[in-house]
């Protein structure tokens, strides 16, 4: 089922209806009755198979419709391309009906245009496939459509490759799936034998037709023009629209009743939410435009960013349409999982990112192989290592201790990439997914497909494992904090910065690396000089390392130290001087009074006392402790 960008409920000839940003068909029609029209003179009078009127909510993409109107002139062959419910079919509908109503890639003085026959292919499933074509043949009444055994198929591929007969367009619309034009060996499908030729066979390819293809597939054009012996394909990919449009489809959608009672703040910020994607929009349109709603546009707004359960049940509410966001998404998402279980694993990795820039040198800490270490504070963590990294801590004596726990001792080329992940990369933008940035250093994603991802996950149950991988990468990733480091901290902490917010949970089982990532974050604000933050993330840290390694262990004396330092640029002294005593004491146990951190502490405890004595809210005890 294609998704578009805008919606309507005007019937359209018996075939199908524009309904909240999707196209349905009523199945009841059958192409092959008794009202279809007498196959004994062929047609010669270009006609358009496209099952809908022109749809009055539309809201031109001005400069999408030239791409595509440009990409058509290059090419036979042009690929409209984007993730479910960005409107890509809506765009090729309309295009479709400019070119039968009047050829738009020519000038003609003086007289109207030559019409351009315009057929609809709907491609989701190979029985939906031959379906339209038997509809087209019908349509244009090609003699020998009613001999028995006639295949309506090649009957209509021939007529499309007699030049005698005209321009035409194909639009193939939802043309996701490889399986339907190229049936997978030894499996089930719905053509009768496996002897029979595969669908793309069927697809002309010659200079008087172009076939518009609709995919959020990017690989399923490609090879579909390969297979026509050609890889001249025109690529359009279609992103949501900007906030203008988004804005003002939904006000063309609202009944006149409801837009009265809201004004354009209240449409702005619920476009916002919606991240400007059509279906979403369509989708809350419908919702307010209920007879029996009684919410506001402002109303479902605020149930909308009320939390995740609240806004999932928006997105997910079939009653104003069968092709909500999630159905529309999950179909994707679940095909990706059953083909390519890594790029899965990688797309859900990918969702606990914020959606903007996400790096790909975290990426690769995903796939790389990992290693247990445990430094001298006896504070165990784990980490992503090459075969020479391995090979180097191994060989060090008294400071690590390593175990492999994945991936083995397998070599990995210096820059660590891994090949499989380049592959899987591909894959997700291939679905238009992700989109890569900055020469493929990083990457972005649609906030509410990411949205869509976290919750796919939660009702999987792989909610926990991944975001327990995402953890361990973050703290790995994230530097100690020091100045040299400042420009990596900054890239990372809109990724963190959910975690931040979460303080010192350990009902997950993810404490130890929640710590270490507190820490260092909490070191990174401190010397940057955000000292509220600082103390709050540093406070959350060592209530973590007390409850996971205990109150005097090594990890949570080094960040006791830390958020004593914090406070004491705070001015926080009677709260830094009690930390700096309590390390002093844990320290000198475990490590003597002339290790460095005990006399770190030291340190700490005495300047903290002399600020205390000199500043304005000294006290006499202050000084004696002097």
């Amino acid at each position: 089922m294609a998704n578009i960008s805008t919606f309507g409920t005007a019937g359209v000839n018996g075939h199908g209806t524009l309904i909240n940003g999707s196209i349905t068909f009523d199945q009841r029609v059958e192409v092959g009755s008794s009202s279809s029209p007498s196959l004994s003179q062929p047609r010669s009078d270009p006609i358009s198979t496209i099952p809908f009127s022109r749809d009055r909510h539309f809201v031109g993409r001005r400069h999408l419709h030239r791409q595509l109107k440009e990409a058509c002139a290059r090419s036979p062959r042009v690929a409209l391309v984007g993730f479910g419910g960005v409107g890509k079919s809506q765009i090729a509908i309309r295009y479709g009906q400019d070119v039968h109503e009047g050829s738009p890639n020519k000038s003609y003085a003086n007289k109207a245009p030559p019409k351009t026959w315009v057929f609809w292919v709907h491609a989701s499933t190979q029985a939906k496939f031959e379906t339209a074509y038997r509809g087209i043949a019908e349509k244009l009444r090609l003699p020998g459509l009613d001999n028995s055994g006639t295949n309506v198929l090649k009957l209509v591929k021939s007529w499309l490759e007699d030049s005698n007969n005209g321009r035409w367009m194909m639009i193939l619309d939802s043309a996701d799936h490889m399986n339907v034009f190229f049936p997978e060996s030894g499996k089930a499908n719905d053509r009768k034998t496996a002897n029979e030729p595969p669908l793309a066979s069927f697809l002309p390819d010659l200079p008087h037709g172009t076939i518009i293809i609709t995919t959020r597939n990017r690989a399923v054009p490609g090879r579909l023009a390969n297979y026509a012996g050609h890889s001249d394909v025109e690529y359009v990919d279609i992103p949501v629209m900007d906030e203008k449009e988004a804005e003002r489809l939904f006000s063309n959608l609202l009944h006149t009743k409801v837009k009265q009672k809201c004004n354009n703040e209240d449409i702005r910020k619920l476009i916002g939410h919606l991240k400007c994607l059509p279906l979403a929009i369509s989708q809350a349109a419908a919702y307010i435009n209920r007879p029996t709603n009684t919410l506001s546009v402002k109303q479902y707004t605020e149930r909308f960013q009320m939390n995740e359960i609240s806004r999932e049940r928006l997105l997910r509410n079939a009653e104003v349409s069968r092709s909500t966001v999630f159905a529309t998404w999950q179909v994707t998402f679940q095909e990706i999982e059953a083909k390519n279980p890594s790029a899965a694993e990688l797309l859900s990795f990918m969702s606990f990112f914020n959606p903007q820039d996400i790096p790909f040198s975290a990426l690769m800490r995903l796939r790389a192989p990992t290693v247990i270490v445990q430094d001298e504070d006896g504070e165990v963590g784990t980490r992503s290592a090459t075969y020479s990294m391995i090979l180097s801590l191994i060989i060090q004596s008294g400071r690590w201790f390593v175990s492999l726990i994945s991936g083995g001792m397998r070599e990995v080329e210096e820059s660590a990439v891994d090949y499989d992940l380049y592959e899987d990369i591909n894959v997700l933008s291939n679905y238009s997914l992700i989109k890569s940035l900055d020469s493929s250093e990083s990457f972005e994603m649609h906030p509410l497909v990411q949205f869509s991802i976290e919750r796919w996950l939660r009702h999987q149950k792989g909610y926990g494992r991944m975001y327990a991988r995402f953890l361990e990468v973050m703290a790995e990733q994230f530097p100690t904090g020091e100045a040299d480091t400042w420009p990596e901290c900054q890239k990372l902490v809109p990724h963190i910065e959910r975690i931040l917010k979460d303080g010192p949970l350990t009902t997950d089982g993810n404490g130890k690396n929640r710590s270490i990532l507190l820490v260092n974050a909490s070191r990174y604000l401190w010397r940057k000089g955000d000292y509220k933050a600082a103390v709050k993330v540093a406070r959350d840290a060592y209530t973590l390392k007390a409850k996971c390694y205990g109150e005097l262990s090594s990890p949570t004396l080094t960040t006791m130290v830390i958020l004593a330092d914090i406070q004491q640029e705070m001015e926080q002294y009677s709260e830094a001087v009690r930390l700096y005593r309590l390390a002093l004491e844990g320290t000198t146990k475990h490590f003597g009074g002339s290790h460095p951190r005990t006399l770190a502490a030291v340190h700490g405890l005495a300047e903290t006392l002399k600020r205390k004595a000199t500043s304005k809210k000294s006290s006499l005890g202050g000084a004696e402790d002097m």
